[in-house]
């Protein structure tokens, strides 16, 4: 295969296409995918007019497509009522599996000065990959990205389990297993940002039995005494909580070389082959997404952007008010604009786009049980 077209994902790409045609042939679709169909189009279009002004013609922007924009389609997907259950449990247990090995290679690594890690850098054979496992920084890199990535995966692994025991199971299930992991998890990955969501994560799930801020107690202690979070407080006490960004922003904002645009940007990828050749580390200041997409892409895209990832959905859980759906994932959505990775070419905004299908679809389910439960009760 090309190298150009490495940075694509073609398995999920096929996948995303088999769901979407699967939940959209020969149905109606709800206003809800139906405007969510024309963002995304309009998306498409000022990320293509952006692309084309710029000097990323060819592979470069096709790669960037199908990393940043194709995965969205995701969020148009509304599973049949009958089957939503079902196709929840199956995202749950394939989630629970996948983190349960990213944290059994983690500790690993922990424990071996990231033996796993040395083991598949000739594997995978990347740049960016090796200098992470050859830092002497002990942050857990694993074979899925960087640290801030795993932060992000087990934060979502908390948030999603909960969810899932609240509004599917209906009763608090494995609470002590659930923060002991993510804790370990979150540690591993030295992410302060991540430090400060889990602790709020763990109230808001915690604080309505006392035994749960007893188990709470009692995994923080596990985790602290294993060592686990040592880099994390390191870096609390080293640096400040943006790591230098707000202060590269800072020199960005006063030189003004590249001002935003409204319908078109400069294109993928222009600070780090443009922008950070005119000032030094310019990239750390727009590591942030809402200005990673309005200098690339333009700041409608950006507004368009965040409509269909936060202000659609949100919407939606206020209206049905799923107050607790909403906060959660108001959380994660936080942690995922803390750092570039929906930018670049990886599986992030893939990630984010499951997320979204996950949380909207429970969201359904739980709606609609909650209407099926009042109309039953008052029947009687």
């Amino acid at each position: 295969m090309n190298d150009s077209f490495r940075g694509i994902n073609f398995i999920a790409i096929i996948t995303i296409l088999s769901i979407f045609l699967m939940t959209h042939l020969n149905k109606k679709l709800s206003i809800y995918t139906l405007f969510n169909l024309l963002l995304l189009t309009i998306l498409s279009l000022l990320f293509f007019n952006s692309e084309l002004r710029s000097y990323n013609h060819g592979s470069l922007m096709i790669v960037f497509f199908f990393n940043i924009i194709f995965p969205l389609i995701l969020v148009t997907v509304e599973f049949q009522k009958d089957m939503l259950l079902k196709k929840i449990k199956i995202v749950m247990k394939t989630f629970n599996l996948f983190i349960c090995i990213l944290l059994i290679i983690g500790v690993i690594d922990f424990f071996t000065d990231k033996l796993i890690g040395r083991l598949l850098v000739p594997i995978f054979n990347d740049i960016i990959y090796t200098s992470f496992i050859e830092s002497p920084e002990q942050r857990y890199v694993s074979f899925v990205g960087h640290p801030l990535l795993n932060n992000q995966l087990f934060l979502m692994y908390y948030i999603m389990n909960n969810l899932y025991n609240k509004y599917i199971l209906k009763k608090d299930k494995n609470f002590f297993l659930l923060t002991l992991v993510t804790m370990i998890g979150v540690g591993l990955t030295g992410s302060k940002t991540g430090m400060v969501i889990l602790v709020v994560s763990t109230l808001v799930f915690g604080y309505q039995k006392f035994s749960n801020l007893i188990l709470l107690s009692i995994a923080s202690v596990i985790a602290l005494t294993t060592g686990i979070f040592s880099v994390t407080i390191e870096r609390f006490t080293s640096t400040t909580l943006t790591t230098g960004r707000a202060e590269i922003w800072e020199t960005i904002v006063k030189a003004d070389y590249f001002p935003f645009k409204i319908f078109s940007g400069y294109g993928s990828n222009f600070v780090y082959d443009v922008y950070n050749t005119v000032i030094k580390y310019a990239s750390a200041g727009f590591e942030y997404p809402y200005k990673g997409f309005s200098l690339n892409y333009g700041i409608l895209f950006c507004v368009i952007f965040y409509i269909i990832t936060f202000i659609m959905p949100a919407s939606i859980l206020l209206k049905r008010k799923q107050y607790h759906i909403l906060i959660s994932y108001s959380l994660i959505f936080l942690v995922v604009n803390t750092y570039n990775g929906i930018m670049i070419v990886n599986n992030n905004m893939l990630i984010l786009a499951v997320l979204i299908m996950f949380v909207m679809n429970l969201s359904s389910y739980a709606y609609d049980k909650r209407k099926i439960d009042y109309i039953s009760k008052i029947s009687i």
